[in-house]
């Protein structure tokens, strides 16, 4: 019972954090984990990417990213706390039982608060790719509840575009930035 009052601060402290922060996604061949442990109040938005560059069990290195830029630090170890010192984020990532491979990722979104990253899925859905999301696609997206499924959607509605899955960049998602650029800067957002 004397736990309790621990247990207690810490769930609440989750909560705070689950209000700044997505739950992290994972994408590859391990079965680990990436924790959250502390999002500051003000917190910007910023989309954060941790790829495996190097496998190894408790030994496998991640580079970081923030918004595609490198994070500072830019690596991040498993089963260290990593503590990004421009932002304040930080978070530990736990091997599972099966081991990470190169290229594994996890993606998370930090933001200021729940009403700017609706606003903001709202533009990706009815601007961004208005014309090549299919009407069944886009009434999928419209069900989704949460923060975190929505960005899994936005991360799988790529991954079936990409025309050469091998590579590391998505071509069909890099063609799609460059035109919509294009069009914004030369037809404006009318």
């Amino acid at each position: 019972m004397r736990f309790l009052p621990f247990v207690l601060a810490l769930l609440s402290a989750q909560a705070e954090i689950a209000e700044r922060v997505t739950r992290p996604t994972f994408q590859g061949q391990g079965d680990g984990t990436l924790t959250v442990v502390s999002v500051p109040e003000n917190v910007p938005l910023e989309f954060y990417t941790v790829r495996c560059e190097s496998a190894g069990g408790e030994a496998a290195t991640f580079s970081v990213t923030r918004s595609g830029d490198e994070a500072t630090p830019p690596t991040s170890t498993v089963g260290q706390i990593y503590r990004e010192t421009e932002r304040g984020i930080s978070f530990r990532i736990d091997k599972g039982e099966q081991l990470f491979a190169v290229g594994d990722r996890f993606s998370f979104v930090t933001y200021p608060n729940l009403e700017e990253l609706h606003r903001l899925f709202d533009n990706w859905v009815n601007q961004y790719v208005k014309w090549i999301i299919s009407r069944e696609e886009k009434a999928r997206f419209q069900e989704l509840q949460s923060p975190s499924d929505k960005l899994l959607f936005m991360e799988s509605f790529w991954r079936r575009r990409d025309l050469d899955p091998e590579t590391p960049e998505n071509e069909a998602r890099q063609e799609h930035q460059r035109r919509f650029a294009y069009a914004m800067q030369t037809f404006g957002a009318g």
